[in-house]
């Protein structure tokens, strides 16, 4: 049967040793207002996955008093879980475009490609005749192989930044702090899990035999119950992001009229991909969405400006998400109007009161412009993210929602 839930059972032991050095270096000199370094290690011995080891080394240093710049290189590492050495093997479903093999096909299939389909239980006959995979959608087998379980990942982070806090001595002005830092994450070994298209990639596309050998087909069909694609806990190759991080905050004195705050936030992706396989190409995700890549917008943006005055509260809110398009290799096959995401822009409002110290009156009307969230289809992208055509953990489905509410404190 598909999407049976079976029981979870396993336990391990793991011992660990850690430690931690802050080292003042220079303090109140001439560009050396403050300069330290701070490291940091952590060896870990787990009864299962082995020994790994995590460490830290960073460096700050303010040549002034108003600015700091930092840098910190780090090793992470994390050993598989309960869940991810000890899931027994069920049936589910994964995200596929077509199989190669059969009907859906809307390429050529050529003698390469028959003779790995006849090597994986397509019949001779059936081959390009065979009935397609259902709704996108593939029967995939899942959880841990006991012979061949996940051991560790292990990542490696860079991140170099600054915190600027200049003394403007401007009337009223709140002296702006502006932080800007860039980090590069790679984790090698992640684990995971191959998608259903991946699987499928791997034998149809790759011709790599471990990857055919797991396929299991039932006269010839992939979409008959018993029939699935290898989807087992295992080390992925890497994953990578790569970006700038943006942070600023500053605040204007009204005089008898309050107070105005401004900040912002905003994260911009450089790098963002994968690869599951040595054998598989590297997967671009930055600024995409389908059946390998989770949808991630490559610009994010979130500003917020609040005026206070006495005991009213009043803001609005902006949010920006960047246009994204549809994973490269799948577009193809999607209707027109489901291939891109243009880019959208949200604005929120939100209100209190404070009648007292105990009860508190607030109100917001979010998506105030009532923008439709983007239709997409039902087949585009991954289920773990598309419910109802669309990318709800991502774009406002309700359109503008009001809500009233009161607070009281005893």
């Amino acid at each position: 049967a598909g999407g049976n839930v079976l029981p979870v059972s396993g336990s391990y032991d793991v011992y660990e040793a850690f430690g931690e050095m802050f080292i003042p270096l220079a303090e109140g000199r001439p560009l050396f207002e403050d300069l330290n370094v701070e490291l940091g290690y952590r060896l870990s011995d787990y009864s299962i996955s082995g020994q790994s080891a995590t460490w830290k080394a960073g460096i700050n240093w303010s040549p002034v008093e108003s600015l700091r710049l930092r840098a910190m290189l780090q090793q992470a590492n994390r050993a598989p879980n309960i869940s991810e050495l000890f899931s027994p093997i069920t049936t589910g479903l994964s995200n596929a475009t077509f199989d190669p093999c059969s009907a859906g096909n809307p390429n050529p299939i050529d003698a390469n490609l028959r003779a790995l389909c006849e090597a994986t239980g397509v019949p001779p006959a059936l081959v390009g005749v065979v009935g397609d995979i259902v709704s996108g959608q593939v029967n995939q087998f899942g959880g841990t192989q006991p012979n061949a379980l996940p051991g560790p990942e292990t990542a490696e982070t860079l991140t170099l930044g600054l915190v600027w806090s200049p003394s403007l001595n401007l009337p009223r002005v709140t002296d702006p702090l502006i932080s800007i830092d860039y980090y590069d994450i790679q984790i090698d070994d992640f684990i995971g899990t191959f998608s259903g298209q991946e699987a499928m990639d791997a034998c149809y596309v790759l011709a790599d035999p471990a990857g055919c050998a797991g396929i299991v087909r039932i006269n010839g069909s992939l979409a008959t119950s018993g029939a699935g694609l290898p989807g087992y806990n295992t080390n992925l190759t890497f994953r990578r992001a790569e970006g700038i991080e943006i942070s600023a905050n500053t605040g204007y004195d009204l005089g008898s009229w309050g107070n105005l705050d401004v900040n912002l936030n905003a994260n911009y992706y450089l790098t963002n991909e994968l690869q599951s396989a040595p054998f598989s190409a590297v997967v671009d995700c930055n600024g995409y969405y389908g059946t390998t890549c989770d949808p991630v917008p490559q610009l994010r943006i979130v500003q917020r400006t609040t005026w206070r005055f006495d005991d009213v509260e009043l803001s609005y809110l902006w949010r920006h998400l960047s246009g994204m398009d549809a994973q490269t290799g799948e577009a193809t096959n999607l209707f027109p109007a489901f291939r891109s995401i243009e880019a959208y822009d949200y604005f929120d409002l939100a209100g209190s009161y404070r009648l007292n110290d105990n009860v508190r009156f607030n109100a917001t009307v979010t998506n105030i412009f009532d923008e439709d969230p983007p239709v997409i289809g039902n087949s585009t992208g991954t289920t773990s993210f598309n419910s109802g055509n669309t990318f709800p953990s991502l774009y406002d489905v309700l359109g503008r929602v009001y809500t009233v509410g009161v607070t009281v404190n005893f």
